[in-house]
């Protein structure tokens, strides 16, 4: 099966399949629908999450706390904008740290560019950061998230951090911002 995907295109290394659920049609065509299971990168945990399955409107931004130094290794946020998605993919960022252009990928429904995920790799220090949206009236939020907008922040600790004397690496320089595009 796995040599059978691999061939399709639609299996590699990084790719966890969990299970196949095959379908006949009523043409005696087999239907496999794989069901996968992404994770988290090696070593990364979610650092916050507001996600939920609760009707979602657009706007507001989100605040994360952190207790502890960590390395900022992905942040998501979620642009529903009902079912339309978005066309093009803007940047996500931490207000006063930096911004990052998006990779956008696919929501509920095939909706275009739904998600869209930066990988920093910054280290932050302990206190309350704001995530920024370059498109913050498409970027979804509702009840179930307090009125904010969707994110998911992953990170790992920083190494030497916990009960240690050393200092964690300083923020690199901000990336350069891109222009208002018009």
């Amino acid at each position: 099966m796995i040599n059978f995907m691999k061939k399709a295109g639609i299996y590699d290394e990084k790719t966890k399949i969990k299970r196949c659920s095959v379908f006949y049609s009523s043409h005696g065509v087999m239907i496999c629908l794989f069901f996968i299971l992404s994770s988290a990168g090696a070593g990364e945990v979610k650092l916050f999450s507001n996600f939920n399955k609760s009707t979602v409107f657009n706007l507001k931004s989100t605040r994360f706390t952190l207790s502890k130094p960590m390395v900022i290794t992905r942040i998501e946020t979620y642009h529903w904008n009902n079912q339309q998605g978005t066309q093009t993919v803007g940047r996500v960022g931490i207000k006063g740290v930096g911004s990052w252009q998006a990779k956008g990928s696919p929501g509920m429904y095939n909706t275009p560019n739904a998600y869209w995920k930066v990988y920093p790799n910054i280290v932050l220090n302990p206190g309350t950061y704001i995530v920024t949206d370059s498109d913050p009236s498409t970027w979804s939020q509702n009840a179930g998230s307090g009125g904010i907008g969707f994110a998911r922040i992953f990170g790992r600790p920083v190494k030497n951090s916990p009960g240690s004397t050393s200092t964690p690496q300083p923020l690199p320089p901000s990336p350069p911002k891109a222009s208002p595009q018009g």
